[in-house]
């Protein structure tokens, strides 16, 4: 996180909460696998019942593409699944992926970068010091790099794609995060 800030400005608590709220620094990728590009469908990885919207189709591409590059299935490569209120009725898409949950059109709009900064031939959004570096160059587009608090919220509404009880919850990992940091740093 570190090594991301400096080349983008983005504070590492912030990059190190927004990892912490998507998969818990690693420990949740996602509970869903794609099975169908053009619907998004897919199964629960540990039932293998069926999901719905699971992806956004026209993200279907760009998920091939990472996953293709990496040699991976994309069939069987875990990602977020859509979020099921408490009425029952699906809330967006799933779709996520990696250690800080990237939609793969998001991913291919900042994976050279990615590639650059750490000096490397491919990106891939489940090693989280790729991750790391394309969460701060996200935030940095979102304008967290001015490192104050309206504009690390802002850009953690940005990362998520709307504001929330989300950015909230970032910006409360943000500021443990941080006095770790100092702690640490001291």
């Amino acid at each position: 996180a570190k090594n991301a800030s400096s080349k983008t400005g983005v504070r590492p608590a912030l990059i190190l909460a927004i990892m912490q709220q998507e998969t818990g620094f690693g420990s949740n990728f996602g509970g869903c696998n794609l099975r169908n590009g053009t619907t998004g469908d897919g199964i629960y990885i540990q039932s293998g019942n069926p999901s719905i919207r699971n992806m956004v189709p026209g993200n279907f591409d760009s998920f091939v593409k990472i996953t293709s590059s990496l040699g991976m299935d994309w069939k069987t490569t875990p990602i977020s699944c859509v979020y099921i209120q408490p009425n029952g009725i699906p809330y967006g898409y799933g779709g996520a992926m990696g250690y800080t949950q990237f939609i793969p059109n998001s991913w291919m709009g900042v994976e050279a970068r990615v590639r650059n900064y750490l000096g490397i031939s491919a990106s891939n959004p489940w090693n989280p010091q790729h991750a790391v570096m394309a969460t701060a160059i996200f935030l940095q587009d979102k304008g967290a790099a001015n490192q104050t608090y309206t504009a690390e919220y802002k850009a953690a509404c940005g990362y998520y794609g709307s504001c929330s009880s989300y950015a909230s919850s970032v910006m409360t990992k943000a500021m443990s995060i941080q006095l770790d940091i100092n702690l640490l740093s001291n």
